[in-house]
């Protein structure tokens, strides 16, 4: 929301008039970047929960799902963990936002109560996952084009956050 008009022409090439032409203020310019965002992320995080994998494959999924998220769209991710103020996303894509969350603290949950986790607060640990996610994400897209193989650089992430749950340390390797 910082950015300016003049700032956002002048990364597309155009004139600030025909962006204030195309939308009226910045709500409508942001609404028409992060609504088809959120649509194709909660479209894949529901077909995570519709499909048939146990806990730890559906957590796996939604942990691949955050670092792919925080990778390609990382302002989206900030937009959702720090829209508070309502003035980052509009109440539509809030809800989706609220649902991300509460089901992934449902997970934790599950995972808890089948003693395949072990952490102390599954409110704090869907946060954390967040966090994690939003973190790696981001090395992942800086390292993408020095790796070899980023699919294994996905993985090995994706393990990485999986088993600090599991082990309860914040090195799970060790």
């Amino acid at each position: 929301m910082s950015v300016t008009r003049t700032e956002i022409a002048h990364g597309c090439g155009v004139t600030p008039a025909l962006i204030s032409y195309y939308f009226k203020d910045k709500r409508s310019l942001l609404d028409a970047v992060t609504k088809p965002l959120v649509s194709v992320y909660k479209s894949r995080f529901d077909l995570i929960f519709a499909s048939r994998q146990d806990s730890a494959g559906k957590m796996k999924a939604v942990i691949q799902l955050l670092i792919e998220l925080s990778c390609d769209n990382a302002f989206l991710v900030d937009a959702m963990l720090n829209g508070k103020d309502g003035d980052t996303l509009d109440g539509e894509d809030r809800l989706a936002v609220a649902c991300f969350r509460s089901t992934i603290t449902e997970l934790v949950r599950d995972l808890l109560n089948d003693k395949q986790w072990r952490v102390p607060d599954a409110s704090l640990s869907e946060l954390a996952i967040w966090g994690m996610c939003r973190i790696l994400g981001d090395s992942l897209r800086h390292q993408s084009a020095l790796s070899s193989d980023p699919q294994d650089a996905l993985q090995n992430r994706i393990d990485f956050v999986y088993e600090t749950f599991v082990t309860g340390r914040a090195c799970p390797a060790e």
